[in-house]
Order: structure tokens, then C-alpha cells, then sequence
């Protein structure tokens, strides 16, 4: 819709009683528009922010929010909040292994190998090696067949594509058990 959020994180994703998600906190995409393009402020969250975040320069756009998404996925399978871009960005320039590495090691022995893949995509350090629209995320997800096939929004929700930690990353208005379940349907429904 052709608007960066810049703060995706589990704390701003509210699950509704019916169980979709809302996305919350439009405060870095507001301020984002107030600003000169090419100049943004700095916000950001740790563990989810890409590395361009990080500068007032850096080349933000929707590949930006597909980290953030990433990571929140990340940590919907992990049960922790991702290392820090910067972290990372330096363990690339040093030629050593990314300290993100583990937790990636850890979501593949828990999901399937296309879900996997779509999130370390769009967890890639250097925005233009990550899908750079919200459609080409989907599609590594799905896949390109079952994305021809993509059942109509009255067919009822796809089965969960990935098994949840219980008990991660609820924000205090999501405080009740059956929020673990509504965390894999949030996932499919921002991607899917």
C-alpha cells in the first residue's frame, strides 16, 4: 500500500477476538512522511530494525519492513528476540559467521524448508538480497503453485504453516493462553 511502518515487532501487532492481527503504532511511518525522502530519522527496535535503519540515510523501504516481519517470525518459532542487524552487519564485513546463525539452525529443524527460506530471506543483511515486495515474500512462502491457487478470503483460513512457542512475544493486550494459536494465524494472515 505503498507505506514503510518502520517499527514492525510483536508489541505492535494486536490479535483481534475474531483472531486477525492489526498492525499498530504508525508513529515511524507518520514521521517518516514528515520528513525530507532520503533523510529518516532513526527509529527502530533491536532485533528487528535492518541495518539501514540504523542511518538517517539508509535505503529504506518496503524490503525494510520484510526484515522486521522476518524477525518477528523468527522469534514465533524460536521463542527469542533476534540478534541485532548490526551485529550481523559486522560479522559479514569480518568474514566470520553470522551470530544469527544458530536461531536459524533451530527454526529449520521446526519448520518446513520454503517457510525457513522465506524468513532467512528476508532476514538478509543487505537490503537488495532480500524480496523486496510483500508479493515476492509470499511467494517464497507459498510457493509459487499454491500461490496461483490461494484459496478465496470466504474459504476459510490455509492450516498453519509453522508450530509456535508458546508464550513469546505478547504484548500486554494479549495477555490470555489462546493467543500462542492466534500467533500462527497472525503470521499466515500478514503474509498470506
Amino acid at each position: 500500500r505503498n507505506f514503510v511502518h518502520r517499527d514492525i515487532k510483536p508489541d505492535n501487532i494486536f490479535i483481534r477476538s475474531d483472531d486477525t492481527p492489526v498492525l499498530l503504532d504508525f508513529g515511524a511511518a507518520r514521521q517518516a512522511l514528515c520528513n525530507v525522502p532520503g533523510s529518516h530519522t532513526a527509529v527502530l527496535t533491536e532485533g528487528y530494525a535492518p541495518f539501514e535503519q540504523y542511518s538517517r540515510k539508509g535505503n529504506q523501504g518496503p524490503w525494510s519492513d520484510i526484515y522486521a516481519l522476518g524477525a518477528v517470525m523468527l522469534q514465533c518459532v524460536t521463542g527469542k528476540t533476534p540478534v541485532d542487524a548490526p551485529q550481523r552487519a559486522t560479522a559479514r564485513l569480518r568474514n566470520i559467521p553470522d551470530p544469527i546463525s544458530q536461531d536459524f539452525a533451530l527454526m529449520r529443524a521446526r519448520v518446513s524448508p520454503e517457510f525457513a527460506r522465506a524468513v532467512e530471506s528476508a532476514m538478509r543483511v543487505v537490503e537488495e538480497e532480500r524480496p523486496q515486495t510483500v508479493a515476492e515474500l509470499r511467494q517464497l512462502i507459498v510457493g509459487p503453485a499454491r500461490e496461483m491457487q490461494r484459496p478465496s478470503a470466504s474459504a476459510g483460513p490455509p492450516p498453519p504453516a509453522v508450530t509456535l512457542v508458546p508464550d513469546i512475544a505478547r504484548s500486554p493486550a494479549s495477555q490470555t493462553p489462546a493467543n500462542g494459536a492466534r500467533r500462527g494465524r497472525l503470521l499466515r494472515d500478514l503474509c498470506c
